[in-house]
């Protein structure tokens, strides 16, 4: 765009350069035609005539070619056919219309395609525009999703934290309940060694019993023999 931009204002100053150049042409062809006319005038080889002096580039070549016709005539003074090549000063007059046109081509397709372009900037502006706004809320919903994930990873945290806490305390139930369990089968055991010392004492309660019987009976028998 800088180069378009550039290539743009270097056209334009050259055309405002030729301009001024067909200016100065202009401005010598007239000045020649008026000290023409003075000189026939004063001279009396010609009628005196009012014509217009040349403003325009086309104009200024018909009025040249109307002059050279009238001037072929000998003159008290300076020949205008001498004084200036008409037919150089024509083919550079022709030349740089020719090139002013060009240049005026040129910088009429150098401002449409800065247009078409900066139509095109502004476009692309606004597509970044758009980019950049649909970047921004991605970025807010990366921001707000890892948000969301931290919290979610604290709440994973606490719950692994219960859950080890859980873990723990089962597990120390289930130290509890093997303990207990310990307990209760050597209180089985205990309890079957009572028992069978109770059976063990019952009979040995039982002999006793029968031996004091026996010797309650031979006691009987030894009084009834006395």
């Amino acid at each position: 765009m800088t180069v378009l931009q550039q290539e743009y204002i270097n056209a334009d100053n050259e055309r405002t350069r030729l301009a001024d150049s067909l200016r100065r042409f202009q401005s010598v062809v007239n000045r020649t035609f008026s000290i023409s006319r003075f000189q026939q005038i004063a001279g009396g080889l010609g009628p005196k005539t009012e014509e217009p002096i040349p403003e325009h580039a086309d104009d200024m070549v018909k009025k040249e070619t109307v002059t050279a016709v009238g001037a072929a005539a000998p003159s008290a003074g300076v020949n205008v056919a001498e004084a200036i090549d008409l037919q150089g000063l024509d083919v550079s007059i022709q030349k740089l219309v020719a090139r002013i046109d060009k240049l005026e081509r040129e910088r009429n397709e150098y401002r449409d395609s800065l247009s078409r372009l900066k139509r095109k900037t502004s476009d692309s502006h606004i597509t970044i525009n758009k980019q950049e706004h649909l970047y921004r809320s991605i970025e807010e919903k990366m921001t707000d999703a890892e948000e969301d994930r931290r919290t979610l990873e604290a709440r994973l945290a606490s719950a692994k934290q219960l859950l080890k806490s859980q873990e723990e305390a089962l597990k120390q139930r289930d130290d509890e309940r093997r303990q207990m369990k310990s307990k209760i089968i050597a209180f089985e055991l205990q309890t079957r060694g009572k028992d069978a010392q109770i059976r063990h004492l019952n009979d040995l309660v039982k002999t006793l019993r029968t031996d004091v019987e026996n010797s309650q009976q031979e006691a009987r028998q030894l009084r009834d023999r006395e």
